[in-house]
């Protein structure tokens, strides 16, 4: 079967002052966790928001990264984690949401 047709909905609101290279990557994070976790359970849908704290400068301080998981079986994971960047923030939000599935989603199948 095609690699590409694992890959669930993802929903990616990029934020506002990043390079193009940290998007990239942090595109390529959020993919590769949900190809992993398609492979557990099929998903539905992944949202991906990023929120940033600016300074009175206009530049962020820190990102504030959402990520809300939704699974076919009616199953709905949700995670919320800040840190100065951007690409940790998007890790520390998927370790929460991988924590919650092997307590809640894992044990349900």
């Amino acid at each position: 079967m095609d690699q590409s047709s694992k890959t669930p909905n993802i929903v990616f609101e990029k934020p506002e002052k990043i390079s193009p290279p940290t998007l990239e990557r942090l595109q390529k994070i959020a993919v590769t966790f949900a190809q992993k976790l398609y492979k557990r359970a099929p998903i539905e849908r992944m949202e991906i928001t990023f929120n940033e704290v600016k300074a009175s400068f206009r530049r962020p301080i820190s990102f504030i990264t959402s990520l809300k998981v939704k699974f076919f079986n009616g199953a709905n994971l949700f995670s919320r984690s800040e840190h100065k960047s951007a690409i940790t923030s998007l890790h520390q939000a998927i370790a929460k949401v991988a924590k919650q599935y092997r307590r809640k989603v894992h044990k349900e199948n």
